[in-house]
């Protein structure tokens, strides 16, 4: 019996042993496999920003419009890459917001400037200065990123710049551990984004025509006296349902900016509802001024699915309307682990207002409303009335392409790329297997905009 128990244990040994190997050769392989990511990502947006700074000096130098278009649309799918690999970098809690902005500007630049030149504009003196000063913030971007390739002879260590910036999050938090001291200013990679990022400081910023990030749309939606932190956590729970309306609600911080705001938490009173796989909480934004709900964000797991995509957007337009939203109606839906995500916008009679949408994330195990999001509603509620339409349908209906086959039609107030509200005829269409909504200025006859539908993501209503 001794003897048979023995090998029984050897063999659990062996067997547990192995299992451990394989799971370290396989978190082994997996931190390859990202650090090889981050390196590849790091590199392509030295290369981006490298091409940038190359192609703004082509561009201000040259007086061939046709070269101009060239060097505006290679800056543009620069810039664009460039904005995609820096978000690939494990940088997200890093405050990097100089060097976003920076990419985001030159993207709206160059394609504002191309669709110019497309037209047959040539580039005045305005637009050479914010080619000039643009060229020498990435010349300042390249000078370093380049100085850190030293860093990276050795071996790269992304999860280790992963590791530090999460240790500053702590810190700030009050949270940080004592074997996290100094981690942050002592890792090499972190410190050269941080000057790279105070350096973009010293250096104007570009008017342009384009210039979204210049855009300020005053909120119209934040009415009513300031609130204090009783009366936010009474309108925040107005936004829970009725299971969750009595939990242990309190204030546990406030955002500033330009709406500033309380950080409300809400928690299962009894101690056993915040442990386990039963455990959740909610936080909300309530803005200070009247008291609306800005966004909400339920953390909890989402069983097995019992809910359909269909009624759960059902679901979702009657919570707005009990909460006194009346006339929004179901854009879009995206379902994705459990959940689906639904945009609403208002309809005044036959138009629908897209500047007024709610986003909701809906969970399909029972149907809670776990997301909220209002910030354009709250930015643009009133500001667009049911505007006048001179071209008729049959007139737009000529601009699409013919290839195009039309499903429906329907009007609908959207914004261009300049934030400006823009009444157009919306033409859900599909072409072979590709299905697209297009939008036909309702005065112009002009194409606005062009939306592809993501097969198996976001379902067009």
């Amino acid at each position: 019996m001794r003897r048979w128990s023995s090998w029984v244990f050897g063999g659990l040994a062996l067997l547990f042993a192995v299992w451990g190997i394989s799971q370290y050769m396989a978190k082994q392989n997996l931190n390859t496999q990202l650090e090889n990511g981050y390196q590849r990502a790091f590199y392509e947006l030295t290369y981006n920003v490298e091409s940038i700074e190359t192609l703004l000096a082509q561009t201000a130098a040259s007086n061939d419009p046709k070269q101009q278009i060239n060097f505006f649309s290679d800056t543009w799918r620069q810039a664009s890459a460039a904005q995609a690999n820096l978000g690939q970098l494990p940088l997200s809690n890093l405050q990097l917001a100089n060097i976003e902005k920076f990419i985001s500007q030159v993207e709206a630049f160059s394609f504002a400037s191309f669709r110019k030149a497309g037209q047959g504009s040539t580039i005045d003196d305005k637009s050479v200065k914010s080619l000039q000063g643009f060229a020498q913030q990435a010349k300042h971007l390249s000078e370093s990123l380049d100085k850190m390739q030293p860093f990276f002879q050795q071996g790269p260590d992304w999860q280790g710049v992963q590791r530090a910036t999460m240790a500053q999050v702590a810190n700030a938090q009050g949270r940080k551990r004592p074997s996290e001291k100094g981690s942050l200013e002592s890792n090499p990679i972190v410190k050269s984004f941080m000057m790279m990022e105070d350096g973009l400081k010293r250096y104007p910023d570009p008017d342009f025509e384009g210039n979204m990030l210049n855009f300020r749309e005053r909120p119209r939606g934040f009415t009513g006296p300031k609130i204090n932190r009783t009366r936010a956590v009474t309108e925040a729970r107005k936004y829970l349902p009725p299971s969750k309306r009595n939990q242990q609600a309190k204030v546990v911080g406030t955002e500033k900016g330009d709406v500033p705001a309380y950080r409300v938490e809400v928690a299962p009173t009894q101690a056993e509802g915040r442990r386990g796989t039963r455990s959740w909480r909610t936080l909300m934004s309530i803005s200070q001024k009247g008291g609306h709900l800005i966004w909400m964000l339920t953390e909890r797991s989402v069983g097995t699915e019992k809910v359909s995509v269909a009624d759960a957007r059902a679901r979702g337009e009657q919570y707005l309307r009990d909460l006194g939203f009346e006339g929004f109606e179901v854009l879009a839906a995206d379902p994705v682990d459990g959940v689906v995500n639904c945009s609403y916008a208002r309809k005044v009679g036959d138009v629908w207002i897209y500047p007024e949408e709610i986003r909701l994330q809906i969970a399909l195990d029972n149907g809670e409303v776990m997301g909220y999001e209002a910030m354009n509603y709250l930015t643009f509620k009133g500001a667009v009335q049911a505007p006048s339409y001179p071209l008729t349908e049959a007139q737009a209906r000529t601009k699409v392409n013919k290839r195009l086959k039309i499903e429906r039609v329907r009007k609908a107030v959207i914004l261009d790329d300049r934030f400006r509200q823009v009444a157009t005829y919306e033409y859900k269409a599909s072409m072979s297997k590709e299905r697209f909504l297009v939008y036909i200025n309702a005065v112009s006859g002009d194409e606005v905009k062009l939306i592809r539908e993501v097969p198996g993501q976001t379902e067009i209503i």
